[in-house]
Formats: C-alpha cells, sequence, structure tokens
C-alpha cells in the first residue's frame, strides 16, 4: 500500500475508510480527516498556491505513506513504532470520544512522522521548504469548522456550545496545531543535520514524546474524563453511522 502521487494517497484513503467502516471500526475516523486535509492541499497545489508546488506534492506523498506502512504494519501484528501501536489500539477502546480518536492519530503523524517526511523529501536542503510548510497550517485551520459541523451532526450540543464559545475554540485547535507542526520543523531541523546513527536516537525520544501525548488525549484527568465520557455516550453506538456523518 503505497501511493506515488497525491490522487493516489487520496484512493488510497478512500479505501481504507471503506475497509474500516466495513469492519466498524473507529480506526476510520483519523483517515476521514486525513482524507478531507489531502484533498485540500490537492486542491491547493492545483491552484499553486505553494511557492513549490511538485515539492508539496512529494512531502504529501512520502507522509502519507509512513501512516501507510504503520497501517498495514498493525493490521498485520507487524512492529510499528509506539506512538502509533497507541493510537490503533484506542480504537478498540470504548471510551475515547470520536474527537478523541481523531486527536491520537493526528499526534503520531505530526509528532513522530512529519518530521522524518520532511527530510525525506528535501534532503539536501529544506531552509526553502519552511514557507510553504507553513502555508499548510492556514489550510488545515480552514478545516476546523467543517470537521465541528460534521461533529454536530452526532452530537448536537456541539452547535450550542460552538455558539457559545465562538472562535475561541477554534483558536485553542489552531494554536495547538500550530504548535504541533512547529515542533515538527523543529525536529526535521535537527534531524536533517544528524548522521543516521543519531537520528535513530533523536527519532525514539520523538516517539517518546508522542506516546506522551498520545497517553494525554486517551486518558486525560478524571474531571475531563468525566466530561469525555458523557460526550462519548451522547454519540451513541453505531460505529458506521457516525462513520458515514463524518464522511459525505
Amino acid at each position: 500500500m503505497h501511493a506515488n502521487n497525491i490522487e493516489e494517497v487520496i484512493i488510497l484513503l478512500k479505501q481504507i475508510i471503506a475497509d474500516e467502516q466495513a469492519r466498524a471500526s473507529t480506526m476510520a475516523y483519523f483517515t476521514i480527516l486525513y482524507h478531507d486535509v489531502t484533498v485540500a492541499v490537492r486542491d491547493a497545489i492545483i491552484e499553486k498556491r505553494f511557492e513549490d508546488n511538485a515539492r508539496m506534492e512529494k512531502l504529501d506523498v512520502i507522509f502519507a505513506n509512513l501512516y501507510f506502512d504503520a497501517y498495514q504494519g498493525y493490521l498485520n501484528n507487524k512492529p510499528i513504532t509506539p506512538c502509533w501501536q497507541f493510537s490503533f489500539e484506542s480504537s478498540t477502546m470504548f471510551r475515547p470520544t470520536i474527537l478523541q480518536h481523531i486527536l491520537a492519530g493526528m499526534n503520531a503523524h505530526i509528532n513522530y512522522d512529519l518530521a522524518q517526511a520532511v527530510v525525506a523529501s528535501a534532503p539536501d536542503e529544506i531552509t526553502s521548504l519552511k514557507n510553504d510548510f507553513m502555508k499548510v497550517n492556514t489550510i488545515l485551520s480552514e478545516q476546523v469548522d467543517a470537521v465541528q459541523d460534521k461533529l454536530a451532526k452526532i452530537w448536537p450540543v456541539m452547535k450550542l456550545l460552538d455558539a457559545i464559545a465562538g472562535r475561541t475554540d477554534e483558536a485553542v485547535i489552531d494554536f495547538s496545531m500550530f504548535k504541533a507542526r512547529e515542533a515538527a520543523w523543529e525536529n526535521a531541523c535537527l534531524l536533517f543535520e544528524m548522521s543516521e546513527e543519531k537520528r535513530v536516537v533523536h527519532r525514539q525520544k520523538m516517539d517518546e514524546i508522542g506516546i506522551y501525548y498520545a497517553d494525554k488525549v486517551i486518558n486525560p484527568p478524571y474531571i475531563v474524563r468525566g466530561i469525555t465520557f458523557l460526550i462519548r455516550l451522547f454519540e451513541g453506538y453505531n460505529i458506521q453511522k457516525k462513520i458515514k456523518q463524518l464522511y459525505n
């Protein structure tokens, strides 16, 4: 399961969503978000919004293939990095909400995969990639309202909370995503300057950080856990129905 261009990435993501929907698996939740973001990046490339659109497609493909490797490795019981293992295993738990499942996947993909994808896509020089890398933050921010609208179909109270919060919740999500991607860029710069031996050690540190944040997402403090569990009960039990509501 490897893509050669961004259109193939989208095709493979659709296949994963279909497979996980058939299995009634919450692993589809993150993949749906990933599909929507990839389509948005694809459209931005077509519209030539980046300084180097060909390089951004290359980065997107390398980045996606890291996810495909982890996904297939998990399905085939092969060793994968622990932060992805944690994310995939959480899909079997009842308690996490849709948003928690999505954030667990984002955590592994951004905190562990992204820096490596940057280095692989620009092995000779990465400084000139920074502007385009940061432009993706804008594309991600544009997806926040769409995600909330989809979640509101499953949990209508979300609309009321969003109206009360105004732009505050979007600002928090944007900030968190920006900080995670900023850290990924810093890790990419560090990896770029390292020998392969030192890269192995640094990837282990990145993995440990990913596991730390994944645990915070899936197992928050007890007060927060009580709130998320209440949200989870309101979300209902029909996973296939929820996937259909998210993926349209």
